[in-house]
C-alpha cells in the first residue's frame, strides 16, 4: 500500500463518476481488447495493467465510483433513480457528487487489497477479488444512499423475485430459455478458443464489456461479459470446453439470481455479474483443488444439462412460492 496508489484510486473514482459507471466500464473493455493485441505483439502487459486494471478504468475503482456517485445523486434527487449508472455525472455540476465517486474508488481499492491478503486455494486466488470489491462497495452505497434496503421494496403490482416491466435488470435476458441459449452461444466458442489460444485470456471479457456500448445506445443487447469470463475459467481449470459451458451457464443463471435478489426492486445498482463472478471465482479453484475435474471423462458432457435442470427447477419454484404483488417478503 502506498500513498500514490491510494491517491490514484481516489482520482480514478472521481473520473468514473464524471464519466458515469457504465461508460467507464465500456472504456475498460475497449482497452482490454487493445491491450490484449499489444500484449500479443510485444509480450508486454504494461498497457493493460496500467490502464484497464489501473486507477483510470479498473471496475473496482472507476465503475464502483460511478455506481456510488449515481446512488448519491439519486438520493439527492438529481437523477430519477440511483440505478442510472449510464449518466455522466460531470453534467450535474456537483463537486460533492464527484468526491463521493472518489471516496468509493478509494474504498474499492482498499477492499481489493484486503481481499488479496486472504490465502490462495491451491495455486489460484480464493475468489475474484475485483468482482468482490465491486459487489462490496455497491452494497455499501445501497446502505448509505438507498432507501429500499438490501433486497429492495416491491412496487405495487409487481412480485418479489419476478422480473416485470416495472422491476427488471435485462428483461429480454431474464427468461430461462434466453439465458440458456445465450450462455451456450457465448461459452462454447470462448472455451474452445481459450484452450487453443491461451494468450487471448481476458479478451472475451473485454469484448463483452465493450459491447455494452450498443446497450447504452438503446439496443436490446445481451450482457455476457460475466458468462465469457466464467467460460474461460471453467475451460482453463479443467482443460475441457464443456466445463467452460457449464461455468458459463452457471454465470448466466447466477447473474439473473443476484439481479432478482438485490437489484430489480432496489433504488441503487448492485452489480449482478460481479455477484456471479464472486461465487464462481471460488467454486473453480475449490473443484480444481479436490480433483473434481479429473474424476471422470463423462461428467463434462452432462454437467451443462445438470445446470440447466437445476436452474429451470429453481425458476419454477420461485414462480410458485414467490410472495404476492407488493409484499415485502
Amino acid at each position: 500500500m502506498s500513498l500514490a496508489t491510494l491517491l490514484s484510486a481516489f482520482c480514478g473514482g472521481i473520473l468514473g463518476a464524471a464519466m458515469g459507471g457504465l461508460q467507464a466500464f465500456i472504456l475498460c473493455g475497449f482497452t482490454i481488447v487493445i491491450g490484449t493485441g499489444l500484449n500479443l505483439c510485444t509480450n508486454n502487459p504494461d498497457f493493460m495493467q496500467a490502464i484497464s486494471w489501473g486507477p483510470f478504468l479498473s471496475p473496482h475503482i472507476a465503475f464502483a465510483g460511478g455506481v456510488a456517485a449515481s446512488a448519491f445523486a439519486g438520493r439527492r434527487g438529481c437523477l430519477k433513480s440511483g440505478r442510472e449508472i449510464n449518466v455522466s455525472l460531470m453534467g450535474n455540476d456537483s463537486p460533492e457528487t464527484l468526491l463521493v465517486g472518489g471516496f468509493f474508488g478509494l474504498l474499492g481499492q482498499l477492499f481489493k487489497m484486503l481481499y488479496e491478503t486472504i490465502p490462495h486455494i491451491g495455486s489460484y486466488p480464493w475468489t475474484n477479488t475485483m468482482a468482490l470489491s465491486v459487489f462490496t462497495t455497491n452494497v455499501i452505497a445501497r446502505l448509505v444512499f438507498g432507501k429500499t434496503g438490501i433486497l429492495g421494496t416491491v412496487p405495487q403490482g409487481c412480485r418479489r423475485g419476478i422480473p416485470s416491466q416495472c422491476s427488471n435488470w435485462i428483461l429480454w435476458e431474464s427468461r430461462p430459455s434466453q439465458l440458456i441459449i445465450i450462455a451456450i452461444a457465448v461459452s462454447y466458442p470462448i472455451a474452445d478458443m481459450i484452450l487453443k489460444y491461451p494468450a487471448l485470456a481476458g479478451v472475451s471479457f473485454g469484448i463483452g464489456a465493450f459491447s455494452l456500448l450498443f446497450l447504452h445506445f438503446g439496443n436490446h443487447m445481451p450482457v455476457f461479459f460475466h458468462i465469457a469470463l466464467a467460460a474461460e475459467t471453467g475451460a482453463t481449470l479443467s482443460g475441457d470446453p464443456w466445463w467452460g459451458v457449464t461455468f458459463g451457464l452457471l454465470a448466466s443463471f447466477l447473474g439473473e439470481l443476484v439481479a432478482r435478489l438485490f437489484l430489480i426492486h432496489g433504488d441503487t445498482h448492485i452489480d449482478p455479474p460481479s455477484g456471479a463472478l464472486v461465487f464462481l471465482g471460488s467454486l473453480g479453484p475449490l473443484l480444481s483443488l479436490c480433483g473434481f475435474f479429473s474424476w471422470s471423462a463423462t461428467i463434462p458432457a452432462f454437467s451443462p444439462l445438470f445446470v440447466v435442470g437445476v436452474a429451470l427447477g429453481g425458476n419454477f419454484l420461485l414462480s410458485v412460492f414467490v410472495g404476492p404483488a407488493g409484499e415485502k417478503n
